[in-house]
């Protein structure tokens, strides 16, 4: 039995940008750094350990993720990893991992400054 799963909580990188394929399909691209933990033996100190990883969403998943994560937000992805393979422009074949979005959670609050504001926008009614 194969299985192909993802889960990971991991920091944004760079504010997610939304983009549009040629068919019209959104799409945004999140690097995460998922950062571990380890004991070192030859020091007996703790170390942490920093891995990168673009994970892509699509749809409204990708227009979330481009309207409220920023930059250190802490966000959870599961999903299912996918290989892309080309050639570049010097002739190299080139592989990239990327996991495949099919949930997002966001896992800490947004900032202060980044929470709307419910009232904004509401008139009084006469």
């Amino acid at each position: 039995m194969d299985l192909n799963l993802v889960a990971l909580v991991g920091r944004v990188c760079h504010d997610p940008e939304l983009r549009e394929t040629r068919t019209g399909r959104r799409l945004a691209v999140l690097r995460l750094a998922l950062n571990r933990t380890y004991h070192d033996p030859a020091t007996g100190r703790r170390q942490q350990q920093a891995t990168f990883i673009d994970a892509v969403l699509w749809g409204s998943r990708a227009e979330a993720a481009a309207r409220y994560l920023r930059k250190g937000r802490e966000v959870y992805v599961r999903g299912y990893l996918e290989a892309s393979t080309w050639t570049d422009a010097q002739g190299m074949k080139r592989t990239t991992v990327r996991v495949q979005v099919e949930d997002m959670d966001f896992v800490d609050a947004p900032p202060a400054d980044e929470v709307e504001d419910p009232a904004v926008g509401e008139q009084e009614l006469p």
